[in-house]
């Protein structure tokens, strides 16, 4: 009785594929020699296409959907709520999983403790603060939603997701949460205005929760020197944390192959096989790997998925209305936030997204 079902952006994501495939074959002379790591990134790639259909088409049901949407609260409120233990105390349990799960092996470059100002960021079970905080703000409108119709207890996860993203120090969380936002006042304006006022009780309660983060969050975006001198760093030096002083040479090389790129996978920033530093910008890394028909097939995706969960509900008031609504800031979010990290190379980010 289970049928693959259309979703409504089927041609946004074959587009995607499509250029993905067309790179790879554009490039046989640089996929050749990593083609175990190409491999592997297309394989994660069409993991993420394969659930997203599996969801599609076993969820039938409005009661379906408020489980998975309720499971996804759940665990964000309890990752959210030891990022603040760990914000708090620098312990993470998620430090010992494999202690309890022994077929599961730590990432030797896993660490908590990292640092930012007066704060301790929370890591969790993510690779990066970044990632943590970028999973847990993709979850926010999912509590928005189950909160909105489901009331109770549900307010602890909420608060526990939100202040779970202050507790990663992260700028890029921020930006995400902006987006947020910026989302719900374009599609829900009136509703916007009457919960203003509750910005006053979270800061106080984030203040009492994670002491420190603001001010540190502060720091972060206005540093001394400023922002932008402290984000040019030097061209080419993968130990440079500048995001600016990636931008020209990456657009420099893709001027060499601009329509179809270097390659999906080719470009490697871990591991035995590197070959490359961290740009943390997805846009510019899928421009080098896609060329511009992947950059163009990637916007389409984010601006078919905007608009046909987003527009299509803006005057829908019921449950299915909103939850569309905060699907559209979920998915827009991913995408601001791929500005400032790798968000294609943290799987669980892209796994959340689709």
């Amino acid at each position: 009785r289970v049928r693959l079902r259309k979703s409504g952006i089927d041609a946004a994501i074959a587009f995607v594929l499509l250029a993905v495939v067309a790179s790879d074959l554009a490039n046989p002379g640089r996929v050749g020699p990593m083609q175990s790591e190409v491999i592997k990134a297309v394989t994660f790639l069409l993991s993420f296409v394969i659930v997203f259909y599996l969801v599609v088409s076993v969820l039938r049901t409005t009661a379906a959907i408020d489980v998975v949407a309720k499971t996804l609260v759940v665990g964000g409120g309890i990752i959210g709520f030891f990022a603040v233990v760990e914000s708090r105390t620098g312990f993470s349990p998620f430090a010992y999983v494999d202690k309890v799960f022994p077929i599961l092996i730590t990432d030797p470059s896993f660490q908590t403790g990292l640092n930012r100002g007066s704060a301790t960021r929370a890591v969790g079970p993510a690779e990066h603060p970044i990632a943590l905080g970028a999973v847990l703000v993709m979850l926010v409108p999912l509590a928005v939603y189950v909160v909105r119709k489901f009331r109770g207890v549900w307010y602890l996860a909420f608060a526990a997701i939100v202040i779970g993203v202050l507790s990663t120090v992260s700028r890029t969380g921020v930006l995400m949460l902006v987006t947020l936002l910026l989302v719900f006042i374009w599609l829900r304006p009136r509703h916007m205005k009457r919960v203003w006022p509750l910005l006053l009780p979270v800061i106080v309660l984030t203040q009492f929760a994670v002491p420190g983060t603001l001010g540190s969050l502060k720091q972060a975006f206005f540093p001394e020197g400023g922002l932008v001198s402290e984000q040019e760093g030097m061209a080419g030096d993968c130990s440079s944390s500048g995001r600016v002083a990636d931008i020209g040479p990456t657009l420099e090389e893709v001027a060499k192959k601009p329509f179809t790129g270097y390659g999906f996978g080719t470009r490697v920033v871990t591991g035995e096989n590197s070959n490359a530093c961290i740009l943390d910008n997805q846009w510019l890394g899928t421009t080098y790997e896609l060329g511009l028909m992947g950059f163009i097939a990637w916007l389409l995706f984010f601006v078919k998925v905007g608009r046909h969960f987003g527009r299509a509900s803006k005057a829908d008031e019921s449950d299915e209305g909103w939850l569309q609504i905060c699907i559209a800031a979920s998915v827009i979010a991913y995408a601001v936030g791929s500005f400032t990290f790798d968000s294609l190379g943290f799987s669980q980010v892209t796994f959340i997204l689709f």
